[in-house]
């Protein structure tokens, strides 16, 4: 009974419904609160932020719109993988990827994000069915939530949930520009003057 009870936790990946008071509940406690889904696939998945690809995964760009200096905002992620079956939502814990967040502050649009460290990032990345953070943001600044898979080309669904007292601006974008590494182009070999030694005999 034991290892039953345990047991299904460990393959059970299905969320359980809200029932009306802990809905009520919520929209109380976070008015602001918004919901996304989408996937990881063998485009979008750029893996973590020591790779080069890492620009490639999906952004959701936040701001806060209303009257505020400062608010807390949790970060719910949820994974979904695939499955080979659609008739079961159970899963084993090893078809889930390691998955992590990463969380940056945007201070200056001239200057890449890849060359300064994130507001916060999952140090060690889990595999789990669902991860949560919360972190602090101000008004009148720019900040990127990035999901990302340990390894590139990575393939899984995700629930994405936003909690929030104020509204807040959610933006989905599929790449992020201002996350590309910068290329750095050679400086070019000033060509020298060609001179021709040109051996004269004179014919005596």
């Amino acid at each position: 009974m034991l290892i039953q009870f345990w047991l299904q936790f460990y393959v059970d990946t299905t969320i359980p419904m809200l029932n009306t008071f802990n809905i009520r509940t919520l929209l109380t406690l976070y008015p602001g609160q918004q919901h996304f889904s989408s996937k990881w696939t063998k485009v979008n998945s750029g893996g973590r932020y020591q790779k080069n690809t890492f620009y490639h995964n999906v952004g959701y760009r936040v701001l806060i719109e209303q009257e505020s200096v400062s608010t807390s905002l949790t970060i719910i992620l949820h994974q979904i993988p695939y499955t080979n079956s659609k008739d079961t939502p159970i899963t084993s814990l090893q078809n889930h990827h390691p998955i992590g967040r990463y969380v940056f502050l945007v201070t200056d649009k001239n200057v890449k994000l890849k060359e300064s460290p994130p507001l916060y990032s999952d140090a060690e990345f889990i595999r789990a069915r669902s991860i949560s953070k919360i972190v602090q943001i101000h008004k009148g600044h720019e900040y990127y939530v990035v999901l990302t898979c340990f390894e590139p080309n990575s393939e899984a669904a995700y629930d994405l949930t936003f909690l929030s007292d104020i509204l807040l601006s959610i933006t989905k974008t599929e790449s992020i520009d201002i996350l590309k590494p910068r290329v750095v182009t050679p400086p070019k070999n000033k060509t020298q003057p060609l001179f021709l030694k040109v051996k004269v005999e004179i014919n005596k």
